[in-house]
């Protein structure tokens, strides 16, 4: 498998919603089922499936952690503040990945837009009101921008990360509200690493010695690493304790909106033949196919089938999954 993955985008409005309705084998305006249009399905659909991806989890881990990225606006029925909440779905997650609240929305080291600022913020408090954590991350490198982003984050409740590479290969040397404390939940966090880009390291070992060096209290990294076989329990035991030698948490990275052809479960024939699930190639990330994630195949590949990726994620002995692209719905919708 190439090492030199291909992760997330900072904006996902960089791929049309056109094209990819285009690429893709349905669309579900006009149907009875959802009045408001296919809009409604779709984000109705990545809600379902979150929530499905939760049950599976907790039903062989009850402490297992759920965190999906860039999720706000499913938090409440219309993606809108001061309306009704999605209950369900805000029980069936423990906390939110956010990027990009202060730095990194149109690119590196730029301010994001006071608006979308502001409009992230409100659908934040909602999480924070109804105690999920929300792990913030920013991507910035100038001190007085990281200042700032952490400034924000933590005036507003949030756990502070900033990157110092915006395809997160590097591990930043300041642990923002270091401490010595046991971590067992993700309450119980003040800070985090997002680093799912080994690309730097020549070997597995270089990696993971040099997480294991880190006194940061939760890590997302990436399962699998340089190659098809899934991290081991004994590494993943190493990795769960910090320099310090307090416990952490150690979080996996799923994609769950995108299938990734650099992973176990491609299939070579799928480069000229893929299923009518798979959608064109992300013009974007080389290697990125958007999936009708609400497809009985897909879903039985992610979290579903006994050797599912969720279930050798829990195997393996990981604390909880990050999951990635649920923002997906966007790339379905039409706009009015």
């Amino acid at each position: 498998m190439d090492i030199l993955y291909t992760y997330r985008r900072i904006i996902l409005a960089c791929i049309a919603a056109s094209f990819l309705l285009v690429s893709c084998s349905k669309s579900y305006t006009d149907n009875e089922e959802y009045p408001d249009g296919n809009n409604q399905f779709y984000r109705d659909s990545m809600r379902e499936w979150v929530i499905s991806i939760s049950n599976i989890a907790k039903s062989q881990n009850p402490d297992f952690i759920i965190i999906p990225q860039n999720c706000s606006p499913l938090l409440t029925d219309n993606g809108n503040s001061g309306v009704e909440i999605y209950a369900e779905f805000i029980s069936s997650i423990d906390g939110i990945g956010q990027e990009s609240i202060s730095f990194g929305w149109d690119g590196y080291n730029i301010s994001t837009e006071k608006t979308t600022k502001g409009d992230i913020t409100e659908l934040l408090n909602i999480a924070i009101d109804n105690n999920l954590t929300v792990l913030s991350i920013n991507y910035c490198d100038e001190d007085k921008k990281t200042e700032e982003a952490i400034r924000y984050d933590e005036k507003n409740g949030y756990i502070s990360y900033v990157s110092p590479s915006i395809d997160l290969t590097d591990i930043t040397t300041h642990v923002n509200n270091e401490n010595t404390y046991n971590i067992f939940s993700l309450y119980d966090a003040e800070n985090w690493l997002f680093m799912i880009n080994p690309s730097k390291y020549k070997t597995k070992e270089e990696y993971i010695t040099s997480l294991c060096l880190t006194n940061f209290d939760v890590i997302v990294i990436d399962a699998f690493l340089y190659d098809d076989i899934i991290l081991t329990r004994g590494e993943l035991d190493r990795l769960k304790i910090k320099a310090n030698g307090a416990k952490r948490l150690v979080i996996s990275y799923l994609s769950i909106g995108e299938a990734e052809d650099y992973r176990y479960y491609w299939k070579d024939e799928w480069h000229k033949d893929p299923p009518k699930w798979i959608c064109e190639e992300n013009i974007n990330w080389k290697g990125n196919y958007p999936v009708e994630y609400w497809n009985e195949q897909w879903q039985n590949i992610i979290a579903i089938d006994e050797k599912s990726y969720l279930k050798r994620i829990i195997n393996a002995g990981f604390d909880g999954v990050y999951l990635d692209i649920v923002d997906g719905y966007e790339m379905f919708e039409i706009e009015d």
